[in-house]
């Protein structure tokens, strides 16, 4: 990664991977990565969609896990519902993916022509076979089919899934999958490629299809970073959806530079907006589906009738929300290269958003505002400039504290959100978990509209079964399933009264 790299340190994918020992972490060894798509295939919605989304993930690894990413493909229009800049298509598919590194800032791996990377380390094929071969790389399959993605090293023999239709969920899968094996190859010793395969509407391996359903939404989504922008794509990218989502996020600082690498609809020009209000305006509008964007806190938006999507990671958050006792609940959450989903069923005894996740200990005022005093001035500059103030004011606070709207702004910036540094995560986690999140909340809209050719296997957590987790770190047990999820009998939310009236709120 080298010494530049190494001092970015807000550059969280950059971090120590969790659960991987020291030893085994290669930080020097940027990967030239080619894209490669079949002869005839660039034109299909599927391939476009996996495409589009893989060169993004791929190129906001940054240039320390990926030095470039170069394109072999035949050139075709870019279809609608593609890439957030442009709905409409109205460019080549070529010209598309070379403006996912322009979208990212100067920190994204270059995206070429493949004639320009000489020596390729890991060719990426879509379809096959392509028209030349990199002697030296390895070679991984990606591939989806309906709901199905899957990653498969060439060298095992498996055939790779058909590439058809016009379902995102797939294809994004896919692209999720072949990042997560990309970034472990540069940056794990000895990493082994392995074939991985996850069915969004079944949460498991197997490939089967319920076509594309169609369903109409009235949720209220609350956090729009990584995993609930990801969210909104894939609906965005889905034809069969419509209705309203009211999405919130109160971040005073918007987005920043960490949010770039695993925000994908996000731009280096939306810097400092609002991440709500921009979601919003890119991904709303498109077949029917209508996104509010929101900023500030969603507590006024969440009812006892209110379906809940809830992406926020902190306990004091879930808890806010936990306290609403809505209709219904799913969440989605990452922690390294961990994912976990997470459908509340009040009557079958399932676990709450707060269960597991005791509020934490807040840092008193007085501790955070002490911190100016041993800032030096490019940092207190910076914080002033960014709540809209002048840095003796920032100085002044620190010294005598105070309330309103730049002592409030100030606390939120210095204050951790969870109570610790931060914490290690990656664009293609962050974007898989949206994905399945946006699955689920399709398959509990079909099952509550009553459609009896579509109620019966619409719903993957259901009852007790109420949690799904996948670890990609290692592939051979990434797949842990739909398990039980119980209760925490410690947890006040959803105990006694609270149960009952939740219970009776509830549905599903």
């Amino acid at each position: 990664m080298g010494a530049d790299a190494g001092s970015r340190a807000e550059w969280r994918h950059l971090l120590p991977i969790p659960g991987l020992d020291e030893d085994r972490v290669d930080a020097s060894s940027p990967l030239k990565v080619v894209v490669a798509v079949g002869p005839g295939l660039a034109d299909r919605q599927a391939v476009q969609h996996l495409t589009w989304l893989l060169v993004t993930l791929l190129t906001r690894s940054t240039k320390w896990v990926v030095a470039a990413v170069g394109i072999s493909s035949d050139d075709a229009a870019l279809r609608d519902g593609v890439d957030p800049a442009h709905p409409d298509g109205g460019l080549s598919l070529l010209d598309a993916l070379k403006a996912t590194a322009d979208a990212f800032g100067p920190e994204a791996a270059p995206v070429v022509d493949a004639d320009e990377l000489p020596g390729a380390d890991l060719v990426l094929q879509i379809g096959g076979p392509v028209g030349r071969a990199w002697p030296d790389a390895e070679v991984l399959h990606v591939s989806a089919a309906g709901w199905t993605g899957a990653v498969t090293p060439a060298a095992a023999g498996v055939p790779p899934l058909g590439i058809l239709g016009e379902n995102p969920f797939g294809p994004y899968v896919a692209a999720c999958l072949a990042a997560c094996q990309v970034y472990l190859q540069a940056r794990v010793r000895d990493h082994r490629i392995q074939a991985v395969v996850l069915n969004a509407w079944t949460l498991t391996e197997s490939t089967a299809d319920p076509g594309e359903p169609a369903a109409e939404l009235d949720h209220v989504l609350v956090g729009v970073g990584a995993v609930g922008t990801a969210l909104l794509f894939t609906l965005w990218a889905y034809r069969e959806v419509s209705g309203t989502i009211r999405a919130a996020d109160a971040d005073l600082k918007g987005i920043d530079d960490t949010n770039l690498s695993r925000c994908v609809p996000f731009r280096w020009t939306d810097l400092h907006r609002p991440k709500a209000v921009v979601a919003a305006d890119r991904l709303s509008g498109r077949h029917g589906l209508v996104i509010e964007g929101i900023f500030g806190t969603a507590e006024h938006l969440v009812g006892p009738r209110s379906h809940l999507i809830s992406a926020v990671d902190t306990p004091d958050s879930r808890q806010a929300l936990q306290d609403k006792y809505p209709a219904s609940a799913v969440q989605a959450t990452t922690s390294g290269l961990r994912l976990e989903m997470l459908r509340v069923d009040p009557t079958a005894g399932t676990a709450c958003l707060r269960c597991f996740n005791p509020p934490r200990k807040v840092t008193p005022d007085s501790e955070v505002r002490a911190r100016i005093a041993n800032m030096d001035e490019i940092d207190v500059a910076a914080h002033a400039a960014a709540v809209g103030t002048d840095p003796e004011q920032v100085r002044e606070w620190g010294r005598t504290g105070g309330c309103g709207r730049i002592g409030d702004a100030l606390l939120d910036r210095l204050r951790p959100s969870d109570g610790r540094d931060a914490q290690f995560s990656v664009g293609f986690m962050s974007v898989l978990a949206g994905v399945l999140l946006a699955g689920q909340v399709l398959k509990d809209a079909v099952a509550r509209a009553g459609d009896p050719k579509r109620t019966a296997a619409s719903v993957s957590l259901a009852g007790e079964n109420a949690r799904f987790v996948t670890n990609l770190l290692a592939p051979a047990n990434a797949l842990a399933g739909v398990r039980r999820y119980s209760r925490d009998g410690e947890c006040p939310a959803c105990q006694g009264i609270r149960a009952e009236v939740w219970a009776n709120r509830w549905t599903g």
